[in-house]
């Protein structure tokens, strides 16, 4: 699943900064720090990504 994030970070030319992935279980999450603004497109290819559950932009 991570790496079909970052493919769709990837695709919009979108640097990685800082990446955090901790997981309890079958449960995992992902804090991702990118050094651009995301498109919404690019967003919702995240949410439509199979098991990704939340995704939230600050």
């Amino acid at each position: 699943m991570v790496g079909q994030i970052t493919t769709v970070f990837a695709g919009e030319g979108i640097n990685i900064a800082d990446m955090l992935n901790k997981s309890k279980g079958s449960t995992a999450y992902n804090i991702i720090d990118i050094d651009s603004e995301i498109s919404d497109e690019s967003i919702q290819k995240i949410r439509a990504i199979e098991g990704v559950t939340m995704v939230r932009v600050i």
